[in-house]
């Protein structure tokens, strides 16, 4: 899969750099590096002009890919 391409980020949306501000914030810092978050921002989000670096994903993705991840795991932790 690759990053869509658009001339502007979308409204409400989430930079790798805000993902890890609030991982730090939530003292999970150290569980991802800045690179990989930035691998997901860019497999999932969008890139404004084809810059890799500015790729933003919605919020709602977000929540999709929290909601998702976080009942993957506790589907492992009850068997």
């Amino acid at each position: 899969m690759t990053s869509r391409h658009l001339n502007s980020s979308p409204v409400n949306s989430v930079s790798a750099a805000g993902i890890q501000s609030v991982l730090n914030n939530i003292g999970a810092g150290h569980k991802m590096s800045r690179s990989e978050i930035q691998g997901i921002v860019r497999e999932i989000g969008v890139c404004p002009n084809g810059r890799e670096g500015d790729c933003t994903i919605t919020a709602d993705q977000m929540l999709d890919l929290i909601g998702r991840n976080w009942a993957e795991h506790h589907q492992e932790l009850n068997q």
